[in-house]
């Protein structure tokens, strides 16, 4: 079984509010994982802050920059929505079959010739963004391709199985959070793919 990671990436987010960087919380701050009376006890999660101490939870490898009560009732609905949709079908476009079709569709939908011009393409940007990344299986593509950052950023819950398809990789970054909200810098990513997104 492949385990999501904790991305080296961090240090290039910066929080959805003001704040201009964020950093891993200082391992000093955290509560070490402890063991007591045969039971392992967890400290809090690991966390991102702001300059400002703003903290973001880090969970399961994803950064998560919403919660579930911060968002507008239709961003939430929509959260919700996805979700639920991906938790039924959480390893979709991740079977050779349908990885390939899709891969075929989106090479004739953006007017790529073939895969060879796409991979040629994805091998000159040096962080791709894909926005609305699901259950990651765009991700896991771009991953093959693009030789630095891949950020996969979804509103819903998926980023967790994205994180668990994907896997550990030291380029990829995976956060939860509002596309109209990023926790990026403007400018930041070369190649924005945001397909079949609401």
């Amino acid at each position: 079984t492949r385990r999501p990671q904790k991305s080296n990436m961090q240090g290039s987010l910066r929080p959805p509010d003001t704040d201009p960087r964020m950093r891993p919380l200082p391992q000093s701050r955290q509560a070490p994982h402890s063991i007591e009376s045969g039971e392992v006890q967890q400290g809090p999660p690991p966390r991102l802050e702001s300059e400002s101490g703003r903290a973001y939870p880090v969970d399961r490898g994803v950064a998560r920059f919403v919660a579930a009560d911060g968002l507008p009732a239709e961003q939430a609905a929509t959260s919700d929505t996805f979700s639920t949709k991906w938790a039924r079908v959480d390893t979709f476009g991740h079977d050779a079959a349908t990885r390939d079709f899709h891969h075929r569709w989106y090479l004739e939908r953006y007017g790529w010739p073939d895969e060879a011009a796409f991979a040629a393409f994805l091998g000159q940007q040096a962080r791709v963004l894909d926005a609305g990344c699901g259950v990651g299986r765009d991700v896991a593509w771009y991953l093959a391709y693009a030789p630095g950052l891949v950020a996969g950023v979804d509103i819903s819950t998926a980023v967790d199985a994205a994180a668990r398809n994907v896997g550990a990789h030291p380029r990829l970054l995976l956060a939860q959070a509002d596309l109209a909200n990023l926790p990026f810098p403007p400018g930041f990513f070369d190649y924005v793919a945001c397909d079949q997104v609401l």
